[in-house]
């Protein structure tokens, strides 16, 4: 069935009808894991997409209010969970509005500190004790994990650029990953950054860039946050030293030239020992 205005409406009169006389304006663009709404001026609604992204619902309902005390930046706060109703067939969240623009370069009066402010959340994130947090999986497409999880789809993407690369070049580097040194500890997690990332709704975003993570987030305009909002990549075992790449990319068969700047992730990855 379409996520629209109309589907977000019925949810709200039936559900909260406290704001069923606040109007509904959907998020553009829209998502992906998620389709987000704004509701009224200060909050937003957001609807996993497909069954696939129904877990992030209850994770970011827990840990999103744990994470919050521990950061310098606003992230998005849980203000309600609905259930599953008017052909809709999953749970759903509302959550307070970050208001914001994207973190695109032109937008930015002052780049170093842009830098230093992230750098101060993304150094405040890695602090948090995430002992008990969940390990990758099906929840987050196993970021974090074991890169051998995405062997076979890897190898497939390869093979499907054809002439297009290095393909050689490319196999040596990512054999690099799955049989040693980039496998990441289990209970290791990761988080995304990229230029105008979603000022954040779930767990998803939290270690993105400014704004958040992939799948709209409900808050901060469509691309872009006042705050860093959260992709699911809350981590378990930060402390362990290992050392994290973002296999979703690398391995996505669905986008094959992401390939070329993923085996640059796993070279970078490989020098530096960082989790986020």
């Amino acid at each position: 069935m379409p996520i629209d205005a109309a589907l977000v409406r019925r949810l709200i009169a039936a559900q909260f009808p406290e704001w069923a006389d606040l109007p509904v304006e959907p998020v553009e663009p829209g998502g992906w894991d998620n389709r987000t709404f704004r509701l009224g001026d200060r909050m937003s609604v957001r609807l996993p997409s497909a069954a696939a992204y129904v877990a992030q619902v209850e994770k970011e309902h827990r840990w999103l209010p744990r994470l919050a005390p521990h950061l310098p930046l606003p992230i998005p706060v849980p203000l309600a969970k609905g259930a599953p109703g008017e052909g809709y067939p999953w749970p759903w969240s509302v959550y307070r509005w970050l208001g914001g623009r994207p973190a695109a370069g032109e937008l930015i009066a002052d780049l170093t500190e842009f830098a230093r402010s992230l750098a101060g959340f993304l150094v405040a994130l890695y602090r948090i004790d995430a002992v008990g947090g969940p390990p990758a999986g099906q929840h987050n497409f196993h970021r974090g994990g074991r890169l051998s999880v995405y062997d076979a789809e890897t190898r497939a993407a390869l093979s499907a650029l054809g002439g297009r690369i290095d393909k050689a070049a490319a196999e040596a580097v990512w054999a690099t990953g799955p049989a040693g040194a980039l496998d990441a500890a289990p209970g290791g997690g990761e988080g995304r950054g990229g230029p105008g990332a979603r000022g954040g709704g779930g767990l998803e975003d939290v270690g993105g860039g400014v704004g958040g993570g992939s799948g709209a987030a409900p808050t901060g305009g469509p691309r872009g946050g006042g705050g860093l909002g959260p992709w699911p990549g809350l981590v378990r075992g930060r402390r362990s030293g290992s050392m994290a790449t973002s296999p979703r990319a690398i391995c996505s068969s669905k986008m094959a030239s992401s390939v070329r700047s993923s085996i640059s992730a796993v070279r970078l990855s490989a020098i530096l020992p960082v989790t986020w």
